[in-house]
């Protein structure tokens, strides 16, 4: 399987900007402002917009639409490395396919 397609270019970008130590930011106290925490809803949007840079970043320099990256993560919600159950899953492939819709990618 080549490298763009397994998801390990998205990965890698994930840990080179320090994501791989939590969404909380444990490593380096990413979500604190001051003596309070930032909205969730707020790193929600700007990570799904962050994912979204990148899948496109990656789709011009690699020339591979941005479907196959929603491919490989839909298999990855749906497989033995998802979430919970089977409402965990619908949940979160509901969000994937929100996230799709809101970069503008064909779902």
């Amino acid at each position: 399987m080549d490298y763009l397609k397994s998801g390990a270019a998205l990965r890698d970008r994930w840990w080179q900007f320090g994501f791989g130590w939590g969404i909380t930011g444990d490593r380096h106290l990413a979500g604190f402002h001051g003596d309070s925490v930032m909205d969730e809803s707020a790193r929600l949007a700007a990570l799904e917009h962050l994912v979204i840079a990148l899948i496109k970043e990656n789709s011009l320099r690699s020339g591979h639409p941005p479907a196959s990256v929603f491919h490989v993560a839909a298999g990855s919600i749906m497989g033995s490395n998802g979430p919970g159950g089977p409402k965990e899953k619908t949940a979160a492939m509901q969000a994937l396919e929100n996230i799709q819709l809101t970069a503008g990618f064909q779902v």
